[in-house]
């Protein structure tokens, strides 16, 4: 499973590769983490498209670790 940060907002993703105005909410993301996982077919997972120079105050950063414990949680 590959999670890119470019799917989310600006707002929440600013330090994303490719920011957007509009993008899919953290709940929904984590919706589908959640039912994925649970699958217990994923194998590999990876974050991808974080820009630390761009990332203010480390948001993306945050979003990410928080998307690596909604994983984590099912291992």
């Amino acid at each position: 499973m590959s999670i890119d940060l470019d799917v989310f907002s600006s707002s929440i993703a600013p330090g994303a590769n490719m920011t957007r105005m509009h993008g899919v909410s953290l709940s929904m993301v984590e919706w589908a983490i959640k039912h994925i996982m649970a699958s217990g077919k994923v194998k590999i997972v990876d974050i991808a498209e974080l820009n630390p120079e761009y990332d203010y105050d480390n948001q993306t950063a945050k979003l990410a670790t928080k998307l690596i414990q909604t994983i984590v949680h099912f291992v």
